[in-house]
């Protein structure tokens, strides 16, 4: 959000320290005491104002909303191809992230919605099988998405489509590691 996708970057500090790297309109101050910094964007005007405006559009709520929105539609979406395949997995998250956990022992497996699980949550939280996991990341890489190993992240910017197709590579993945009995 710093730059509103544009190339920029930021430094942090304390006060005292950060002020020498000021520039003022004291052309003294600037040529003997202003320290030298090599940031390539720093106070750089038009990264700032894309950050400004990006921050505008994020103060409205929308764009969360709609990020929330698609991955609930994502998460459903996968779990149905998890209950197609008849799969001891889901997908679970909350807001915009999902995460993947694999060959589970929760008997509320096509009914829960994570939000007020019971489920041991150091299993929930833990490690899958790291063989499962790689696999399915590179299934998914195969079919044009990339999704970490334990799950993803859903933006503003995915479509329902981009949904769609996000469902449509797990579906495959998870045939082709049938195919080659991995599950």
């Amino acid at each position: 959000v710093l730059a509103g996708g544009f190339p920029g970057a930021a430094v942090a500090g304390r006060e005292d320290i950060l002020e020498l790297l000021e520039k003022r309109g004291n052309k003294e101050w600037n040529l003997k005491n202003k320290m030298f910094h090599y940031g390539t964007f720093n106070a750089n005007p038009i990264s700032a104002s894309a950050g400004i405006a990006t921050l505008k559009i994020i103060a409205t709520g929308e764009p969360i909303n709609r990020a929330n929105r698609a991955s609930s539609m994502l998460i459903s979406g996968m779990n149905e191809v998890i209950d197609k395949y008849k799969l001891a997995w889901c997908v679970h998250g909350e807001f915009s992230g999902f995460r993947f956990l694999l060959d589970h022992t929760c008997p509320k497996r096509s009914s829960c919605d994570f939000r007020s699980c019971d489920y041991d949550y150091k299993k929930l939280k833990g490690g899958n099988d790291p063989i499962l996991t790689q696999s399915l990341r590179c299934g998914m890489l195969l079919n044009g998405v990339d999704a970490t190993e334990q799950g993803g992240w859903v933006s503003a910017a995915h479509t329902a489509k981009d949904i769609e197709k996000t469902i449509m590579a797990f579906d495959r993945t998870i045939s082709w590691m049938k195919k080659d009995g991995l599950i």
